[in-house]
């Protein structure tokens, strides 16, 4: 199944670093065990000391990668990835196209079985209330890490809340492909959806400009 269609090349900073380590390992492999029981047993029904006990750690474990049940499902850890490359685009490029470039490159580096898993922990999301529930708390936390690295990155004349703003449109495109790409039986790959949907956006902001450029005209 083609679910990427883009190459990129290797990180090698700090998200390369976590996704190498032992702690990322252990991340993984309580995921995997959580998802196998809430898709087994049922997200409500399965119990944090049952996915400890699946993936031979203590329940403290758990809870240091996972501060709450609903995590198990949410996080990934991609965020980190993508906000290194972010870091990495030039400072004079403006900033939804450092985003867009940053998220599609990320995509690059995910192996075939995360988007297997992907696609299962967002459909377990759509199924369930109370995850629904905490799905605009997890989207939060990524606009702020796509806003922070941003910032970081330097090179933009405007206000950091032009960048708050822009790290929120990319948050929103990103979220809108994912749930349009889990519910296609014959997907096309995630990044190209992305890409369109920057392009959607583009050239939303565009016909603003034209009406609102129009307008001006008109009352002057």
């Amino acid at each position: 199944m083609n679910v990427n269609g883009e190459n990129g090349s290797d990180s090698d900073g700090a998200a390369a670093d976590w996704r190498s380590s032992r702690k990322l390992k252990t991340f993984h492999q309580i995921q995997e065990e959580a998802m196998r029981l809430f898709l087994a047993k049922g997200y409500e029904e399965t119990t944090v000391e049952e996915i400890a006990a699946a993936a031979g750690v203590s329940h403290m474990t758990v809870y240091r990668h996972f501060p709450t049940k609903e995590s198990l499902v949410l996080s990934d850890e991609y965020d980190p990835i993508i906000a290194d490359e972010i870091r990495k685009r030039p400072r004079d490029e403006a900033p939804l196209d450092s985003v867009e470039h940053a998220i599609v490159t990320s995509l690059s580096q995910m192996p075939e079985s995360d988007f297997d898993l992907f696609v299962a922990r967002m459909r377990l999301v759509l199924s369930t209330p109370a995850l629904q529930q905490s799905l605009w708390v997890n989207a939060i936390s990524t606009h702020r890490v796509i806003a922070d690295a941003l910032i970081d990155r330097g090179g933009f004349e405007g206000d950091s809340f032009d960048l708050k703003v822009v790290a929120a449109i990319a948050a929103v495109i990103s979220g809108v492909a994912a749930l349009d790409w889990i519910q296609q039986p014959d997907r096309d790959p995630l990044a190209a959806l992305i890409r369109g949907g920057f392009a959607a956006a583009r050239r939303a902001f565009a016909a603003m400009a034209t009406n609102a450029s129009r307008a001006d005209t008109a009352a002057s």
